[in-house]
């Protein structure tokens, strides 16, 4: 466990284009401050929106020896199946989230991360998007962020989005366009002007797959990371899952690749 932890640590290789906004923004950056200074300045969030998606699509994930650069439909489907049917999802209500404030789902999208290395994919071919501003999902719930794990596609140039809400694989602008639309940002027309409350507007953002949460730094087991007693025993249980529970070499996804290294 301690190696895949240092691996995890260390994964943030370049790569070789430096000007994709994963690779200018910093691990560490608050991604609330970064929104709010945007809105301050008055900037366009729709077309920097636009912007990350495009990026992401023309970015080619360098490539590692070994490891798979992408994933199809059904594989990210198994991989996300992983979590659906794992007691960890089951009862994350029950044991690890019981006044629903966690909310959770910035760890469950680090044990999709994982588990996507786990079954030999690239790392570079992994990353986030974070959705940053307020969304009502119902019931009267507020929600100020949500993030999934985005796995890029073997065969074109979609990124996947696993994300537990929805059950499925989607393509990053179909997952884009779905929190869109529970954005509480409400458009209204005065003499045909349009009035938008930019301070409601929905930001996504694409990092680096080892950012925790929208304010949080990299993964780490440091007081106040990811074994804070506030996540109750939440990621110790992760860990030790990985741990106990290896894969055997053939249900992984690169086993045909790294048998033709030997």
């Amino acid at each position: 466990m301690t190696s895949l932890i240092i691996y995890i640590l260390c994964s943030a290789g370049l790569a070789q284009n430096e000007n994709f906004e994963w690779k200018t923004r910093p691990v560490r950056d608050d991604l609330y401050i970064t929104r709010n200074i945007e809105i301050q300045q008055n900037l366009d969030l729709e077309n920097l929106n636009s912007k990350a998606e495009q990026a992401l699509k023309a970015y080619e994930p360098e490539a590692s020896s070994g490891r798979l650069t992408g994933l199809t439909f059904s594989q990210s489907q198994l991989i996300l199946n992983t979590l659906l049917t794992h007691p960890m999802y089951l009862n994350e209500e029950h044991d690890f989230d019981l006044d629903r404030r966690l909310g959770l789902c910035f760890g469950r999208s680090i044990f999709l991360h994982l588990q996507l290395l786990r079954y030999g994919i690239n790392k570079n071919s992994i990353k986030k998007i974070f959705v940053i501003g307020p969304m009502s999902p119902g019931s009267n719930m507020i929600w100020q962020f949500h993030v999934a794990t985005i796995v890029k596609d073997i065969n074109t140039s979609e990124w996947w989005a696993l994300d537990t809400n929805i059950g499925n694989p989607i393509k990053v602008s179909q997952w884009i366009a779905k929190y869109q639309a529970l954005s509480t940002d409400k458009t209204f027309r005065i003499f045909r002007s349009p009035l938008v409350d930019r301070n409601l507007s929905l930001r996504f953002y694409i990092t680096e797959p080892q950012k925790i949460g929208p304010s949080s730094w990299e993964y780490n087991i440091r007081p106040g990371g990811l074994f804070h007693e506030s996540y109750n025993m939440y990621f110790k249980e992760m860990f030790r899952y990985f741990k106990t529970n290896p894969l055997s070499p053939e249900k992984k996804f690169n086993y045909n690749q790294c048998s033709k290294l030997f």
